[in-house]
């Protein structure tokens, strides 16, 4: 025991270029312990765990501290509930800028041996241009058996990540270089979980590596459900029902992609910053509404809510 803990300890420039993972947890007691586990099972061993607790009164931090003799742990000090975004945000500003890669953890999940390897390798290939990796997930019931892969996306560009969201944060990393991106100015209050608007920013002014690789076991249960455990029907329904209770409070396009430009839209190339810059809601014209339903390069992936996506357009609920 006392070896593998030699083994996690990092010192001097090691502790700076180390891959740092980020945890947000809140009352996780339950499945915490296996996830703690699969971290010791990576195969690349030399990494940061930094942990941001929101209130947990369930254990769950004690548990992680437990694990301080087998990991490298630094726990953030916290004074005011933050919710999983914000927690995240906060987590990546608190880790500084000379990692490797930063990883996103949810303390449901269950990670593969080879995550952390397999994403540190992508990251350094992709050099100084701001980079997001992501892999397919491994759907698994709450006992963690197997349910089917999640979908493998057609399209990782703007024109979809202004639209939709696609990369699941448990499987998700990023570069010091992107993450000096997002940080730049405030995550947009349109946005509600931080690998949206990383995908929006990454796609738009550096890259997405999507790795087909499925790195985690994810589990569904409760609202933690994607892919398989949502039926065609399902999907439809919910979009109708988005139509039926919009207002200009919950748009879901065009509050996020005017904040988007506000932050970025200089460092835009013209053709993407002109296709945003439609992205307005009531605002836009007839003209630019028939534009954007029958003329635009948005795109979402199941053909249902592309559709239903188009209507929106026209009907300048968007």
């Amino acid at each position: 025991m006392e070896e593998a803990a030699v083994s996690h300890t990092l010192t001097g420039s090691n502790a700076q270029h180390a891959p740092t993972i980020l945890l947000a947890t809140y009352n996780g007691s339950r499945y915490i312990n296996p996830f703690l586990d699969s971290l010791e099972a990576q195969t690349h061993q030399a990494f940061k765990l930094l942990v941001r607790d929101d209130g947990s009164t369930d254990g769950t931090l004690d548990a992680v501290m437990a694990r301080r003799g087998r990991l490298n742990i630094e726990v953030v000090p916290t004074a005011h509930r933050a919710g999983a975004a914000r927690s995240f945000m906060e987590l990546l500003q608190h880790a500084g800028n000379d990692h490797s890669a930063y990883l996103f953890a949810d303390q449901d999940d269950v990670w593969l041996p080879e995550k952390v390897e397999r994403a540190v390798k992508a990251l350094s290939d992709a050099g100084d241009t701001p980079t997001l990796y992501c892999t397919r997930q491994q759907l698994v019931d709450a006992e963690l058996k197997p349910l089917g892969l999640s979908a493998t996306p057609r399209w990782l560009d703007v024109h979809n990540a202004a639209v939709e969201n696609v990369v699941t944060g448990c499987t998700m990393g990023i570069n010091s270089a992107l993450r000096d991106l997002v940080l730049q100015d405030d995550m947009p209050v349109g946005y509600r979980m931080h690998d949206a608007w990383m995908y929006l920013v990454a796609s738009a002014l550096g890259q997405v590596i999507q790795d087909p690789w499925p790195s985690v076991l994810y589990r569904q249960h409760g609202s933690n459900t994607v892919g398989a455990s949502h039926s065609r029907w399902q999907s439809v329904m919910s979009s109708v029902r988005r139509v039926l209770a919009w207002d200009d409070q919950t748009a879901p396009y065009s509050g996020p992609a005017q904040a988007f430009l506000k932050q970025h839209g200089h460092r835009l190339s013209d053709a993407v910053r002109r296709d945003l810059q439609l992205l307005r809601g009531p605002d836009c014209t007839i003209a630019e509404r028939l534009r954007l339903c029958f003329l635009s390069d948005f795109k979402r992936q199941r053909r249902t809510d592309h559709v239903i996506m188009r209507l929106l357009f026209l009907l300048g609920r968007f």
